[in-house]
């Protein structure tokens, strides 16, 4: 998809700035070996990622937090910490049986450290009087409350979006992003309905509360679902065409760093008039039935992308 890094590309971008923003770690060619000293930086060191987004299991990887798991040869900084086991190794195998082990520059290694990649998932769902809403509504809180069932241990944050029908018809952010579900159970016990489809300006609000909450959190992957028949029927000015929004905020939410999920309400004839399928396209994103919107199925879906 357009506007993305891939993870070589965040390693590049981080150690380019690391080599400019740091120093040579002083006091290596000492011989009685002082982490402190060996690992000194000017002003706050930032994290960034590693990895690109993925399943749970092989965790996002970042240079100062989460739980040691191996190490590395470092290079001219060591932003992910001082492997001292594996310094401490790598300098007895280099001094077998001369004594006291002195630890040297050449027998630093770093640590690189994993910690899960939390879910930042943002629906925007289709309250639009219709035959289907019902179902669609009753879904898309099953899915979302499920994933805040153990969000304080996955750190998973979820967001709704719906349409509110006024002068003025808009999408409006009913729950902001929380891992909290107690108030999204609160939040989402009724939905009022909506005589007005204003789609494009509820996947605009989508796309900037994702950005906001991702420059927040870097190391969440960002996910927005879009449950609707594809028709909308009001812009966000008056006299402006509607499907031309749409396409023009589809293609702006293309460069994104999001993964988009169109799920297609409709069924039967009503398929045939849909437009989720041009949506999905125009997004880069996958393309579903409603009856398959499943918490598995969704994280099978962020896991193979």
């Amino acid at each position: 998809m357009a506007g993305k890094k891939n993870a070589s590309e965040l390693e590049t971008d981080s150690e380019a700035e690391l080599v400019s923003t740091s120093e040579e770690p002083a006091g290596l060619e000492e011989t009685a070996f002082d982490p402190q000293k060996a690992y000194r930086f000017k002003g706050k060191y930032r994290y960034c990622l590693h990895t690109a987004k993925g399943r749970r299991k092989p965790a996002v990887k970042t240079l100062v937090r989460g739980k040691y798991s191996r190490f590395k040869l470092p290079g001219k900084v060591l932003p992910g910490g001082v492997a001292v086991d594996a310094s401490i190794r790598a300098a007895a195998a280099r001094q077998a049986g001369r004594g006291l082990i002195q630890i040297e520059k050449t027998d630093l290694r770093e640590k690189i450290r994993r910690h899960r990649s939390p879910y930042l998932i943002c629906f925007v769902v289709d309250n639009s009087w219709s035959a289907h809403v019902e179902a669609t509504l009753e879904k898309v809180k099953g899915v979302a409350l499920s994933f805040l069932k153990d969000a304080g241990f996955q750190r998973d944050r979820v967001a709704m979006i719906t349409f509110h029908h006024s002068r003025s018809p808009q999408g409006r952010l009913i729950l902001p992003p929380t891992n909290s579900h107690y108030l999204a159970a609160r939040r989402l016990k009724e939905i009022p309905l909506s005589g007005s489809t204003p789609l494009p300006d509820a996947i605009n609000l989508a796309r900037t509360t994702l950005k906001s909450e991702y420059r927040k959190k870097q190391n969440a992957i960002p996910v927005l679902v879009l449950l609707t028949d594809g028709l909308p029927t009001a812009a966000s000015k008056p006299g402006r065409d509607p499907y031309l929004e749409l396409e023009a905020v589809c293609r702006l939410l293309r460069k994104e760093p999001f993964l988009v999920l169109v799920v297609d309400v409709t069924s039967g004839e009503e398929e045939k008039k849909s437009n989720c399928r041009q949506i999905a396209a125009l997004t880069g994103g996958r393309y579903i039935k409603l009856a398959e919107l499943t918490r598995k199925t969704l994280e099978k879906i962020i896991g193979d992308h």
